[in-house]
């Protein structure tokens, strides 16, 4: 047996065990860049909830009462739009663009917009004080209810709420007779 090479057995079985470990590095890298790019969007989806949560938390706590049918409050499941100051409407509006979803928002005359690509199908829904249902625009057409929370929805899957606990007015006087409260000075 001569001892200065290897044998064509030799060569082709270290061939195929090369073969074998390039294979398995490739599957290996093919793993942590899906692995990769799952954590990234799934981080990605996280920062735009974030966005969504704090454009509805950042509206004023005092809002409301809107009733139904009146206190300038108006919402579709792509709009919202209300007093939030003396000379000032809050809106917030859905807009549909090539695959993402741009969320503006304005308030006190500021202006911002984010463009969401892993929020599919953002709507608005809208909560009765009355009986807690959900209602895909306000006013609901009921008199005598009033407005107790706004849900955003993704994909039908609620991913932000804003209550709106405030029923009645600051400056207000109870009337026995009708069961509501009346503004005071006007």
């Amino acid at each position: 047996m001569d001892t200065k090479g290897y044998t064509l057995v030799e060569a082709l079985t270290a061939l195929v065990m090369v073969g074998l470990a390039m294979t398995g590095a490739g599957e290996a890298v093919h793993f942590l860049s899906g692995s990769f790019l799952r954590l990234q969007n799934q981080s990605t989806t996280a920062s735009e909830v974030t966005f969504v949560q704090h454009a509805l938390a950042g509206l004023p706590a005092d809002l409301g009462p809107f009733q139904s049918g009146a206190g300038g409050f108006s919402g579709s499941s792509r709009t919202v739009s209300f007093p939030c100051d003396v000379s000032d409407r809050c809106t917030i509006l859905i807009k549909p663009a090539d695959g993402a979803t741009d969320l503006i928002t304005t308030q006190a005359g500021r202006l911002r917009s984010k463009t969401l690509r892993h929020l599919p199908d953002l709507r608005f829904t809208f909560v009765s004080a009355k009986d807690g249902s959900r209602w895909p625009s306000w006013p609901d057409g009921r008199s005598g209810d009033r407005l107790s929370g706004i849900v955003l929805s993704s994909g039908g899957a609620p991913i932000a709420y804003l209550r709106l606990p405030k029923a009645q007015p600051d400056a207000c006087a109870f009337d026995l007779a009708t069961g509501d409260c009346r503004k005071l000075g006007g």
